[in-house]
């Protein structure tokens, strides 16, 4: 089976993307990785590297297609907006490429060591596979922001992963701001 992943990065995290992207290409050969660039920098980058397995999004084919997110930008801080594209890219994704049967949504700043597959087997045939944070002594009061992370997240194409999907993507267009709320946070504690 080959694993489908999406991340989304701009300029700033350009150095970070591409680590991801080589790593992958090092422990997980044949995946394929779409990457959602937030900015013409980064695309121009990427399209210059012409990486084989990478499928090159731009943010604005995208809130062509969400015309909501036009007003959002306007609304929400920049990472507030980025936030808000983490389930964004994950529907336009699952959308437009039907023969997805998973995806998994990675943050740009993940590196692999070696491959996913461990990962992929315990996951198995859930609909959603998410990763907790395990906060340390020393940092579980960042408990506040979620108990899940956002870095990691694989939706299938079922009912069941789907619909979390659009629930998320809903709850982050609906909501997403850098403020902590008894059930809220940015795109985390919905999650």
């Amino acid at each position: 089976m080959i694993n489908h992943y999406c991340t989304l990065f701009d300029y700033n995290y350009l150095a970070l993307g591409i680590s991801l992207i080589e790593s992958l290409k090092e422990h997980d050969q044949s995946a394929k990785l779409y990457v959602v660039t937030m900015d013409n920098i980064a695309y121009d980058q990427l399209k210059e590297l012409d990486y084989e397995n990478v499928i090159l999004i731009s943010s604005y084919d995208i809130e062509k297609k969400y015309s909501e997110l036009n007003t959002l930008k306007t609304e929400r801080s920049k990472t507030e907006y980025f936030f808000t594209f983490s389930p964004t890219i994950c529907k336009y994704i699952m959308e437009l490429f039907t023969n997805i049967n998973r995806l998994t949504y990675l943050d740009s700043d993940l590196y692999f060591f070696s491959s996913p597959s461990p990962i992929f087997d315990e996951i198995g045939e859930s609909s959603i596979a998410i990763i907790e944070h395990r906060f340390s002594l020393f940092t579980k009061s960042n408990i506040k922001y979620g108990k899940f992370n956002v870095g990691w997240i694989s939706f299938s194409r079922d009912d069941q992963g789907l619909e979390c999907l659009s629930k998320w993507y809903q709850d982050c267009i609906d909501w997403c701001f850098q403020k902590v709320e008894p059930n809220r946070y940015a795109d985390q504690k919905y999650l």
